[in-house]
């Protein structure tokens, strides 16, 4: 358990240093003071400045740093892993379980440190057309999504080597099957026709058990890429 801890704290640190980390807060905070400013002086809805912003801007540098941030949780430290596991310092289960702890910790303790504020200033200043309930439903949605990137992200890391196909195998992946699932009519589980949806949701008019459904539908999907990462690293040569 000290190892675990151990490794969980290191990697959480390293990552709050790390310049993707800082280029991505820095990205998605300046657009959303620009907006917050806008909302106010132009009168703008709420629930399509903060839809808006998702689609423009966080989901854009959140899918980019993620894919970073989640293929590069395994791979890049190969020798060091590999010391490690020979003298007995940490199991391969700790070491990989810390990983996955870490690095979704880190993604959704920043995405809330954002968008918390954001919607906040958003909501006073914006023209309030949502229910906090709903706008609360939609950034679950949006972190649930954001999850699952995340844990496709780690899976790469467990099965490529290298850090560039895995990073491009992840913004691949999740580019082409939200368009594919969209073209199928499978809309809960693309993520392009869930942010169009955003608005909706922002303003209460989709129904809770969609959106329950959509985050739901995420988790799953988060659960059946970590639990073959665990199990394939515990097997894979080091």
């Amino acid at each position: 358990m000290q190892a675990f801890l151990t490794i969980l704290k290191y990697d959480f640190g390293q990552l709050s240093q790390s310049w993707v980390s800082r280029i991505w807060i820095i990205v998605m905070i300046i657009p959303a003071i620009f907006l917050i400013f806008l909302a106010n002086y132009e009168n703008e809805f709420a629930s399509e400045t903060m839809a808006f912003y998702t689609a423009t801007v966080l989901m854009p540098a959140s899918g980019l740093a993620i894919a970073v941030l989640s293929a590069s949780s395994i791979n890049v430290e190969s020798g060091i892993i590999a010391d490690s596991i020979l003298s007995r310092a940490i199991t391969r289960t700790e070491y990989v379980c810390a990983k996955i702890l870490s690095r979704m910790g880190f993604i959704l303790v920043t995405y809330s440190i954002v968008i918390i504020p954001f919607s906040y200033f958003m909501l006073r200043y914006g023209v309030n057309d949502t229910a906090d309930s709903s706008v609360f439903l939609g950034w679950i949605v949006i972190g649930s999504i954001l999850t699952a990137v995340a844990a496709f992200g780690i899976l790469m890391s467990v099965l490529f080597a290298n850090l560039l196909p895995a990073v491009l195998l992840v913004l691949l992946t999740v580019s082409l099957s939200s368009a594919l699932m969209q073209f199928l009519g499978l809309e809960l589980l693309s993520i392009s026709a869930v942010i169009q949806e955003l608005p909706e949701i922002f303003r209460g008019e989709t129904l809770t058990s969609t959106g329950i459904q959509i985050i739901g539908i995420f988790l799953i999907l988060t659960s059946i890429f970590l639990f073959p990462a665990v199990f394939i690293f515990g097997k894979k040569d080091l």
